[in-house]
């Protein structure tokens, strides 16, 4: 089955990234680790960037039941304020659980920005907004234990600037690209004020093919972000499936300079790549044919 995974995109600084993350939360591990070839003869990619001969290409990480890539791409890549991650630490009445989101929260916060303090909220909660020293912005969040098992890391995608109040509308679309959805919860705001509506969305929790999102409208004026640093990856099982999902997502008129990289009509990125694409990462020739394509073509790897 196909499935998705949310992609950080680091530039240089991936291996220390990689770093912070993995010591940033409790239930973080390093599953693998991708290296450009250090040989230029082996992939003409590293004749036009030569600066990332050897360097670390990308990693595999899981944090909790999630999964994260990071990715060091040689093409530049713009800090992205609309999309945000949750992460739900369960059970506020366990003191242990309590104190790894306090220790998270604040080696997060270590070169960071509080955006909102953490504190605790009625209802049984304690949350906090941090950006982080890579313009990473999370929201730590401790929520008493319901018994539900859920997704630790939770993409949550604000639609502001010239996608704003398009959040409901783009609910819409993506059930239609992706049959396989849930829509667990949605909430709307609950007055006009000017920027918002009644019809807006204050919160939709929505899975597509085993990946949470948390889908909203922004609460205050934002100017409208490319949305690059961030970017969703589509593992498909075969080239009909990566051609449906291209043909349906696709919206950018200029090339992106990625393989298999696409922005869709709300200015969010997507990887539509095969299932085994990372499994050929390091393979010289197969980056050089990767690289030279928008959309990927499996008959040409």
């Amino acid at each position: 089955m196909s499935f998705i995974v949310p992609v950080m995109r680091f530039d240089d600084e991936l291996d220390e990234a990689i770093d912070f993350y993995d010591r940033a939360f409790y239930n973080a591990r390093v599953e693998k680790v991708y290296h450009y070839p250090s040989d230029p003869d082996t992939c003409g990619l590293l004749h036009e960037h030569p600066e990332v001969a050897g360097q670390t290409m990308g990693a595999k990480l899981t944090i909790g039941n999630s999964i994260l890539y990071f990715i060091n791409a040689p093409v530049p890549v713009d800090t992205d304020e609309s999309v945000s991650f949750i992460a739900n630490f369960q059970g506020i009445d366990d003191p242990q659980m309590y104190h790894r989101a306090e220790e998270t929260w604040e080696k997060l916060c270590d070169g960071g920005e509080v955006l909102v303090d953490f504190e605790s909220f009625p209802g049984g909660r304690s949350a906090g907004i941090v950006r982080d020293r890579y313009g990473v912005t999370w929201e730590i969040m401790v929520t008493i234990s319901d018994g539900k098992k859920r997704q630790f890391l939770v993409p949550s995608i604000a639609f502001g600037g010239q996608y704003q109040n398009q959040a409901s509308e783009a609910v819409d679309f993506y059930t239609e690209v992706f049959p396989e959805h849930i829509v667990d919860e949605t909430l709307c705001y609950p007055e006009d004020d000017g920027l918002v509506t009644k019809k807006s969305l204050l919160f939709c929790a929505v899975q597509v093919l085993g990946q949470c999102f948390v889908f909203q409208d922004a609460g205050v004026p934002t100017e409208s972000s490319p949305r690059r640093s961030t970017v969703f990856a589509i593992f498909c099982k075969d080239q009909e499936e990566i051609d449906t999902l291209w043909d349906q997502l696709a919206a950018n008129e200029e090339p992106s300079g990625f393989p298999g990289l696409c922005t869709d009509k709300y200015g969010i990125n997507w990887m539509v790549v095969p299932d085994h694409m990372a499994s050929k990462a390091e393979d010289g020739p197969t980056m050089e044919k990767l690289w030279s394509m928008e959309r990927i073509e499996l008959a040409d790897l």
